[in-house]
């Protein structure tokens, strides 16, 4: 059995429901009577039936996107029915690997070794849609956690021999597809392709719609995302005062005036882009979100990992000094941007005295940080590949847009 550094975990550590079946409890009595008749016996229209039936599992939606509707009907030709109670135990940590797991319907909660393998923590839950077990499989490992239900749960199970016959080819070249994505990405330039690949099992892709939170300002930093598809909105939390309102009563006396003195408000800073990593500065400093990130556009496609692992496997002086510059520079930039927001948001009566007691500060603030974004923009970051340049730009950003930032503008700072 492999050394606790070496463990890969082969369940997704997603803590979400990946997929809710909105006719599920009209489908899920027809898909087990399929699942346990034998296999010899499963004709070529009770195949059909399952393979529709099954086709909108996040797990075969994928495999059916991605590879071809074969190996989903090859799947239906295997594929075996297991129920566990509630507290019943799936597998535990190091049994050998037998199956493959998809959840059709329950809830099952994940536990795995701590930092001193002295005894096992909770990692996460899995819901209905998700699928675990495929690493142990692919690598011939034991298990690398204990599944407990959390209430009576149903499995399609893949035995491993037809797992790997179906399906092991379609696993491999996903993790290599996602080598390759990492391979691109500045931070990981430098790393031979095998140990992205292997760096590819700790990443889990997880899909965002819009307005859809990732994570929450006060949240504890657990997990560290970079996003391959689509966009996401950084935004930071204010105390803004509320207007001032007198309300006069019947007899001409103002009424008390239960209005909360400060509201909070999420402030839009920067959109992230294809390529940029989150979290990772709250991950390193071993703190909580700082920042609130959410969907940007219409969805977004991001790969997970855990922070305990992240700082595990980015260890080298030069992956770190790269995220060291990178978060310095978006750093500069989104507090330069709330800065704009603050003075934005002050009440009128105040302005003028900011201006007179602060106004070669800010003007001084403003011409360093622009100069610095202007340079960025004009030229890639130090050792960033041209292709994925920092998407926190402030000529791009839609709150500068709002604000009206031009050629003009940028010639009258300097």
């Amino acid at each position: 059995m492999s050394s606790q550094n070496e463990q890969k975990y082969d369940f997704p550590l997603i803590p979400r429901q990946s997929f809710l079946f909105e006719d599920l409890k009209n489908t899920l009595s027809d898909i087990i009577n399929l699942l346990n008749t034998p296999s010899a016996l499963r004709s070529i229209v009770s195949l059909k039936t399952l393979q529709n039936l099954t086709c909108n599992i996040p797990f075969f939606r994928q495999l059916i996107q991605d590879y071809d509707e074969k190996a989903h009907f090859e799947c239906c030709m295997c594929l075996k029915h297991m129920h566990y109670d509630k507290k019943d135990i799936v597998c535990r940590y190091g049994d050998e690997a037998e199956w493959f797991y998809i959840i059709l319907h329950g809830k099952v909660k994940v536990f795995i070794p701590d930092e001193h393998g002295r005894r096992l923590k909770e990692c996460t839950v899995l819901m209905t849609g998700c699928a675990f077990g495929e690493f142990a499989l692919l690598k011939n490992r034991t298990r690398s956690a204990t599944i407990v239900c959390l209430e009576d749960s149903d499995f399609a199970v893949l035995g491993k021999s037809d797992f790997l016959k179906i399906l092991g080819a379609f696993t491999s070249k996903k993790f290599d597809e996602n080598a390759r994505f990492l391979k691109a990405l500045p931070l990981f330039a430098d790393w031979a392709l095998n140990s992205l690949v292997q760096l590819s099992y700790y990443f889990r892709p997880i899909r965002f719609k819009r307005n859809q939170k990732v994570f929450l300002e006060g949240e504890p930093a657990d997990f560290v995302y970079i996003v391959k598809n689509g966009e996401v909105e950084i935004s930071k939390q204010s105390l803004q005062k509320s207007p001032s309102e007198t309300i006069i009563g019947t007899h001409g006396r103002p009424l008390p005036n239960f209005k909360k003195p400060y509201i909070h408000t999420y402030n839009r800073i920067s959109i992230i882009g294809p390529g940029e990593i989150i979290g990772d500065n709250d991950a390193l400093n071993n703190i909580f979100y700082t920042k609130t990130c959410k969907c940007y556009s219409s969805q977004a496609d991001l790969f997970q990992i855990t922070t305990f692992e992240f700082k595990k496997r980015i260890r080298s002086e030069e992956s770190l000094s790269i995220l060291a510059e990178k978060n310095t520079f978006r750093n500069n930039h989104q507090n330069f941007a709330m800065r704009i927001i603050q003075q934005v948001q002050l009440p009128m009566r105040k302005i003028p005295r900011i201006k007179a007691l602060a106004n070669k500060k800010l003007a001084s603030e403003i011409k360093a940080i622009w100069h610095s974004s202007i340079k960025t923009i004009r030229g890639p970051l130090p050792a960033l590949d041209s292709s994925h340049r920092s998407s926190v730009s402030m000529i791009t950003s839609p709150f500068y847009k709002d604000l009206g930032y031009n050629k003009a503008s940028e010639s009258k700072i300097i």
